[in-house]
């Protein structure tokens, strides 16, 4: 079965308007992400709005990632065709403004939801920002058809949580050391930023793992 990590990513942010274009040390905050998921070794799909091709196409060049476009408010049917697109069976959501993503535990929940055979899975008490979620494309579909609610269409697995009766979920505790819960590491504000920046000025490049990052900022307070 064919897996793919598809990345969600907005330009026109209403808290934070250009966030993943902002740089830091000399990177846009989605070059982070891209940079993390692409050791995991699955093919990158960038999935944006129709209007966002053009501010990307510098940032595409550089990195090999497939792009794909589609609806600006509905993510799950932009979710849907890209996954179509690139023939996946297995989609690992990511997001763009999550420059914190942990490579272990995206190829780590991958694992264990191959080898349950689930609908959708994820680890509970990881920093919000820092991981994923994993999805059979089977059920991005059903989620697509039989929703008519546009937070659900926005916000992609919603569906699938507000029906588990539907859906075979896995949800297990995080790795002791990737556990945080209630840690905020993802960037959706300004403060979120400059938290992000100041954390990136403390942590040597060789030593910034996800666990380094969330000890500095839980002891930030």
């Amino acid at each position: 079965m064919k897996t793919g990590i598809i990345i969600q990513a907005r330009i026109n942010s209403s808290r934070l308007p250009g966030k993943i274009l902002k740089t830091v040390q000399g990177k846009m905050l989605i070059e982070y992400c891209l940079e993390r998921l692409l050791l995991t070794g699955f093919p990158l799909i960038l999935a944006v709005p129709q209007n966002s091709t053009e501010r990307l196409a510098g940032l595409l060049a550089r990195y090999p990632v497939s792009i794909f476009t589609g609806s600006e408010e509905d993510v799950l049917g932009r979710y849907c065709r890209a996954a179509r697109a690139h023939n996946l069976d297995i989609v690992i959501r990511a997001t763009a403004d999550n420059p914190f993503v942990s490579v272990t535990c995206c190829t780590g929940i991958h694992k264990l939801f191959t080898a349950g055979q689930y609908d959708l899975a994820h680890y509970t008490g990881m920093p919000w920002g820092s991981g994923v979620e994993v999805i059979t494309r089977q059920a991005l579909e059903k989620a697509f058809v039989e929703s008519t609610d546009a937070f659900e269409h926005e916000h992609i697995t919603q569906y699938h949580y507000r029906h588990p009766e539907k859906f075979r979920l896995y949800e297990p505790a995080a790795p002791g050391e990737y556990y945080f819960p209630g840690l905020r590491v993802t960037v959706d504000t300004d403060d979120d930023f400059k938290k992000f920046s100041a954390v990136m000025e403390k942590v040597p490049k060789s030593e910034r793992g996800i666990v380094e990052f969330c000890e500095i900022i839980k002891h930030a307070g």
